[in-house]
């Protein structure tokens, strides 16, 4: 049985700005949308994910979009003449596996994910990405870290060499590189992304205020963290006293380093 549901995207698109004009509802791939109007410059998502081209046969800058409103491609998105083709992205339940290769044709180093990555170079400690094997589910690869700049669709498959397949950037590819990678899921968050909280030093004061700060960026992690990984983003905030206290506990393994509430 697949673990791919193919029926759950529908998204209307619109000839003007502020959903005015011509409309074209869409539940599939649309290859090119000046069948069925002049220009697209808006778009409702009911349900779904879409990727959205600026040119037809999925060519150009790509660009995600989850249920919601976009009422201006041009001041939301950047694009300046519109949407001309659009893929509808099925919905992967299983799990998730991609190998991403340092090198063309899968050369160089090699590195399996299964979840979220915000930076290659951090990571694996990876400055290039040039093929890459999606395995099971569906990607986005972004250009920048921490899931930022220019975005590329991934759908299962090889792709031996991202530079000769130009990569649908409509020849604008010559320096693209993906530095991260997330998984197209049912609860992926992509608007606001919470910081960690500025550094604690270990004043009473600020204590408790610093704890809920804290409390609420590991609550946008996704998948959620063990509690080592949580006690890892605490250490990470504090200087002076309080990173001087963290560091005894961390050399002496403490069993409180894979327990967030005890650590704290």
């Amino acid at each position: 049985m697949s673990n791919t549901s193919m029926n759950m995207g529908r998204a209307t698109f619109y000839e003007d700005r502020n959903f005015q004009g011509r409309s074209y509802e869409c539940s599939s791939d649309c290859p090119d949308m000046s069948s069925y109007m002049s220009r697209c410059q808006s778009c409702r998502v009911q349900s779904g994910c879409f990727m959205g081209y600026e040119r037809p046969n999925y060519m150009g800058n790509q660009f995600f979009m989850r249920r919601g409103e976009y009422s201006d491609y041009q001041s939301m998105m950047g694009i300046t003449d519109g949407i001309r083709s659009c893929r509808m992205i099925p919905m992967h339940r299983g799990n998730f596996r991609m190998r991403i290769y340092e090198r063309e044709n899968f050369g160089g180093q090699m590195h399996e994910m299964m979840d979220d990555c915000d930076s290659i170079q951090e990571r694996y400690r990876m400055s290039d990405c040039q093929s890459c094997n999606v395995m099971d589910g569906h990607w986005l690869m972004y250009e920048q870290p921490h899931f930022r700049g220019r975005q590329m669709y991934m759908r299962p498959g090889e792709y031996r060499n991202f530079r000769d397949m130009g990569m649908g950037m409509g020849g604008m590819s010559g320096g693209m590189r993906f530095m991260s990678m997330r998984r197209i899921m049912d609860n992926m968050t992509i608007g606001i992304r919470l910081a960690l909280p500025r550094e604690f030093y270990g004043t009473a004061a600020r204590c408790q205020g610093f704890l809920l700060q804290l409390d609420l960026y590991l609550g946008t992690i996704h998948p959620t963290p063990s509690g080592r990984e949580r006690v890892s983003a605490l250490v990470l905030c504090l200087s002076g006293k309080a990173l001087e206290w963290a560091k005894v506990v961390w050399v002496e393994a403490d069993a409180a380093l894979d327990h967030f509430e005890e650590f704290t």
